[in-house]
């Protein structure tokens, strides 16, 4: 019987794809909690072998900061969660459900 990967290494390596990474991404911002989308960020940067000192240099970010981020012990502001899609290779954007009708 082949071993079970444990869910974390499944989700790291499944992230690698930009479009699984993007899909997930776009379901995490959804959500009304910021801690959500942070904690997808640090999933979609830990799949493209970022470190959180790596992310703190090119992002502009205090480590300290990002650290308590990453553990959902410090609701993430808008300009942080946007530094971190950015790092990723995404941007934030906006679309009007009712032009789409």
């Amino acid at each position: 019987m082949p071993k079970l990967r444990d869910y974390d290494t499944y989700l790291i390596e499944s992230l690698k794809d930009p479009k699984e990474a993007y899909l997930y991404l776009a379901a995490a911002l959804e959500d009304e909690d910021p801690r959500v989308a942070a904690t997808a960020l640090d999933h979609v940067l830990r799949a493209r072998n970022y470190t959180v000192k790596k992310i703190s240099e090119e992002a502009h970010l205090n480590r300290e900061h990002l650290y308590r981020v990453f553990s959902g012990k410090s609701k993430p502001e808008y300009n942080t969660i946007k530094a971190l899609c950015s790092l990723a290779g995404f941007s934030l954007t906006i679309q009007n459900d009712n032009l789409h009708h």
